[in-house]
């Protein structure tokens, strides 16, 4: 299948997902190839999928489990410049409940992600020190310490 994107000159657009899996008050991040830093798993969207399919794939994929998802947490909209280039998400943020054990400490895993070759590696963070780490989109962790508990859907867009 193919990913929800799209690429010209002057940019890209992305339809994504992201997991929140949290244990222990301590939420599981997805330490980054992109940039120095982490966020949350998940991945791309594929055409003809919902965002909730995508995300059971996207975990299956990534972390090599099954979950359960609780409820939308929030729609996020981020706009940022990289390289020169416009960049723009729409990411679906999800509550999720594994049914499998995972390590409680950092932990890597491989994937072969449409022919490539790809190592993931995760750990967990403390919900509370989330704004000490390099975690993108940066609104996100203000969002999950001050609204963990909720279950309503929270729309926001951020231009960095």
């Amino acid at each position: 299948m193919e990913d929800i994107k799209i690429k010209t000159k002057n940019g890209k657009f992305r339809l994504r997902v992201s997991g929140m899996l949290i244990e222990d008050d301590r939420l599981l991040v997805h330490e980054t190839q992109k940039f120095i830093g982490c966020c949350l798993p998940g991945g791309h969207v594929e055409i003809g999928e919902s965002t909730k399919q995508a995300m059971l794939r996207e975990m299956r994929e990534e972390l090599k489990i099954d979950v359960e998802i609780i409820d939308l947490f929030c729609i996020n909209e981020n706009i940022y410049i990289t390289d020169g280039k416009v960049n723009q998400e729409i990411n679906y943020y999800y509550k999720l409940k594994s049914l499998s054990k995972l390590p409680k400490n950092s932990f890597t895993i491989k994937e072969i992600d449409k022919g490539v070759e790809k190592e993931h590696k995760f750990h967990w963070i403390k919900i509370e020190d989330l704004d000490k780490e390099n975690f993108k989109p940066n609104h996100i962790s203000k969002i999950i310490r001050n609204n963990i508990e909720s279950n309503n859907n929270i729309v926001l867009s951020d231009n960095r």
